[in-house]
């Protein structure tokens, strides 16, 4: 089979263009769905624990049984263990079945995953950020819940169907179109006549900058003139559009700032909190999956969508205790175009102490987001070191920021820094012996000037090369 990857059509657009100054409504075929979803995600999640177990199990039973019977993949690997579908019994049961990489949705797309009698679906390829960048297709029903969950997401952060967005927007063909010459998918960037980026916010002023590293401050005005209610982008864009501002004596405090799709640090949260005045609401999740977690309402921790979706949090295969560190693995309940069971995100987060959330919600909850599966340090003893500490560390006493440190082996390291602190001799050598102190050996570093264009991908302040 073969495939062709466009991009979106307003990726021409200029820099600090508003892309989509209103979305006034959705079409009638749509908005009532939507809202149906975003009621009932406003409900369950407030659930009682034994109405979210059994929710999932039914949910659970359903999705077995529909892949074992339409989706290639899934009935040869019933078979090569031996077991039907109903031979797993509730969500405890599941951890018999074995784990779903990102290889093996790239070596088993489309003809193994896809399941068969498709005819409309959305096609969304991830951004490739892991290195691997794995097409995942993604039924109505799929869509309805992401978009009720970022629904949900938004309200919990104070939005109300009559406040003003501004998204700013990173163009990159996250949404492509392929083809497929036996007919089976029909794959559409929209839904229903509307882009599908913005399905999840048919009911809300909206309007969508790009970004450009050269225009950041006339991105700084016209975030200005527009006067939103409420920002959401990725953490670094948010802090260059803060710094953007202050530079230029621009006043600004929205009601609250939406952060996504990025690693951050407590440093850079209080950093935000600080520049705009406001609190910072984030959200988890995958291009694969949609989101899987975001900011509790009483910003204790961040809350599992176990309403949607059976999460897990492994380490090693195995579940991990409160207060440990572990894998989110993923078992969407409503993608039947595409199942993904037991699919391993590669994100790790430190799960909180088991207690009950004072916002009432029974859905489970971690404390932090540890990083990826390759941005920790290996140290001598074999151990990880997890990014979230390392960079928070070189954040909040060196006040640096927009780097990134590589280790190419044990021992050995590259440091690339951005502008002025290549310079200074003080922060190299700090950098050094602090890198020496985690990985605990004698370590070799050198340092690289960060090229410009680097800073508008995704952060990773911390990469590994170490198996």
């Amino acid at each position: 089979m073969e495939l062709t990857d466009r991009p979106r059509s307003d990726s021409q657009s200029t820099a600090g263009e508003v892309i989509s100054r209103r979305v006034r409504g959705s079409a009638p075929k749509l908005l009532p769905r939507l809202l149906k979803n975003y009621a009932f995600a406003m409900r369950s999640f407030y659930f009682k624990r034994e109405r979210i177990e059994e929710m999932q199990a039914k949910k659970l039973s359903r999705l077995l049984r529909f892949s074992y019977d339409y989706v290639p993949y899934y009935r040869r690997l019933f078979r090569t263990l031996g077991k039907v579908p109903e031979d797993f019994r509730g969500v405890k049961s599941l951890r018999q079945f074995p784990l779903l990489s990102k290889a093996e949705i790239v070596g088993n797309y489309p003809s193994g995953l896809v399941a068969g009698g498709q005819r409309r679906v959305v096609v969304r390829r991830g951004t490739g950020t892991t290195g691997v960048s794995a097409a995942v297709a993604h039924s109505s029903a799929s869509l309805d819940v992401r978009h009720a969950l970022f629904l949900r997401y938004l309200t919990f952060g104070g939005m109300r169907p009559w406040s003003r967005l501004v998204t700013l927007w990173i163009p990159q063909p996250y949404w492509r179109r392929e083809p497929d010459r036996e007919g089976r998918l029909r794959p559409t960037t929209s839904l229903y006549g509307y882009p599908v980026w913005f399905l999840g916010r048919p009911l809300t002023n909206i309007r969508v900058v790009r970004s450009i590293p050269d225009d950041i401050m006339k991105e700084a005005r016209i975030v200005r003139e527009i006067e939103p209610d409420f920002l959401f982008g990725r953490p670094t864009q948010l802090r260059r559009l803060g710094e953007a501002m202050q530079k230029q004596g621009i006043s600004f405090s929205p009601k609250g700032v939406m952060a996504s799709a990025e690693f951050m640090t407590p440093t850079c949260i209080a950093g935000l909190e600080k520049t705009y005045s406001s609190k910072v609401f984030s959200a988890m999740g995958t291009s694969e999956t949609g989101g899987v977690s975001s900011t509790c309402p009483r910003r204790s921790g961040f809350h599992l969508y176990e309403d949607f979706m059976v999460l897990e949090i492994l380490r090693d295969g195995e579940p991990v205790g409160p207060g440990e560190v572990g894998e989110i693995v993923v078992t969407h309940l409503h993608n039947y175009a595409m199942p993904l069971i037991r699919y391993r995100t590669g994100d790790y987060v430190r799960l909180g102490d088991g207690s009950s959330c004072e916002c009432g919600s029974s859905l489970s909850r971690f404390k932090s987001v540890q990083g990826r599966e390759k941005n920790w340090l290996i140290t001598a003893k074999g151990e990880r070191a997890w990014p979230i500490e390392f960079a928070d560390r070189v954040e909040s006493e060196l006040g640096i920021k927009d780097f990134q440190v590589i280790q190419m082996g044990l021992g050995q390291f590259v440091v690339k820094l951005m502008g002025e602190d290549m310079g200074k001799a003080d922060v190299r050598k700090w950098l050094a012996d602090f890198i020496e102190s985690v990985v605990g050996c004698q370590v070799s570093v050198s340092f690289e000037q960060r090229p410009k264009e680097d800073i508008w991908k995704k952060y990773a302040p911390v990469v590994t090369q170490v198996s």
